[in-house]
């Protein structure tokens, strides 16, 4: 047997008027009748007379009531369209949006709360074009291993040839070392909003060690590095500046053809620091150059030059963090140029 809903069960609102009319009736009363006590004790009304104007009253409590009524019911109405936008927000529908026609206090609520989901649907489209294009950037080198696996199984190779391909499978495996790091490196990095330690350091030094590691690929393919670096200290974190000179060298070393020339070169500017990497391999679009700080970006596949990866999204979130920022020009007067900027103001 079916058990019917009771009709208070089916309207809700109904059962929440009818108590709120009990609550709103019986407590006006109590207070009547308080204040009757509080008059009758020191003499200045009787009861007849209080009683009448206790009935006189009922009409305009119950006026009173509608009208609180009335409000509440907006406000109900209000509460209720925001609940079912938050349950279908929570459920992943990002283009849910608040229509509050009246003028009512939730109408800077809704649109609070329009401007929260439109950054939540930001953020997750960012979200899911990472992760496509990390699975794209991931599985390019796993695939590239595999191939070369299947051929070092054929035992008519030749030494020479396996040497190659064993090359490519060492060079594949670091290319996925990298990326992993990276990707830890720049989700540690946006996690932060802040950063707390921070330490007075010898910055010009700092800068020389970042380019120790780089020689090995600087005499395989006769690049000249000239530096030329003013001694410089800077209050801030060793560790987020490291990542920005290490990126900005290896994109120098990445994209400078053999027997070229890169220059590094730091001066204190006004109440602010500057950091150039000049590197002189092929020109970048000018169409292209706000975009070399998306994750993941690769140029036209037609270009010469390629992906530029995460690193130097890695750099511009550190300098962020750092109070800093970066400028690109790239032409054929001064070839490819990154600068950084240290607002020592902020120190």
């Amino acid at each position: 047997m079916i058990k019917k809903e009771s009709f208070f069960k089916k309207h809700p609102f109904f059962w929440w008027m009818f108590r709120q009319y009990i609550v709103f009736f019986v407590g006006t009363y109590m207070l009547y009748y308080s204040v009757y006590y509080i008059l009758y004790s020191q003499q200045m009304i009787n009861w007849e007379r209080f009683s009448r104007l206790a009935f006189e009253l009922i009409p305009y409590t119950n006026f009173l009531f509608i009208g609180i009524l009335i409000i509440s019911r907006t406000i109900d109405k209000s509460i209720l369209t925001l609940t079912k936008a938050i349950k279908r927000v929570a459920n992943g529908d990002f283009s849910t949006r608040i229509s509050i026609q009246q003028s009512t206090p939730f109408q800077d609520v809704a649109h609070d709360f329009d401007r929260m989901v439109n950054e939540l649907s930001q953020v997750q489209t960012l979200r899911d074009d990472f992760i496509n294009q990390f699975s794209h950037e991931f599985k390019t080198p796993v695939t590239s291993i595999q191939g070369f696996v299947q051929l070092l199984r054929n035992d008519s190779l030749s030494s020479e040839q396996k040497e190659l391909y064993l090359d490519t499978i060492t060079k594949e495996a670091r290319r996925l070392e990298q990326l992993a790091n990276n990707v830890m490196v720049l989700t540690a990095l946006e996690g932060q909003e802040i950063v707390i330690e921070k330490e007075e350091f010898d910055l010009t030094e700092q800068i020389r060690q970042a380019t120790i590691s780089a020689y090995p690929i600087l005499e395989q393919k006769n690049i000249q590095l000239e530096l030329d670096l003013a001694p410089l200290t800077y209050f801030g974190n060793p560790q987020l500046l490291m990542h920005v000179w290490n990126n900005l060298l290896s994109n120098a070393l990445k994209f400078t053809e053999e027997h070229g020339h890169i220059s590094i070169k730091a001066w204190r500017e006004n109440q602010g620091i500057k950091v150039s990497f000049t590197n002189d391999g092929p020109l970048i679009p000018a169409e292209q150059l706000s975009r070399l700080f998306d994750k993941f970006y690769q140029e036209d596949k037609t270009g010469i030059r390629e992906g530029l990866g995460l690193g130097l999204s890695i750099v511009k979130r550190a300098l962020l963090l750092s109070n800093g920022s970066i400028e690109i020009d790239s032409n054929p007067t001064i070839k490819t140029r990154f600068t950084v900027t240290l607002d020592t103001k902020k120190e």
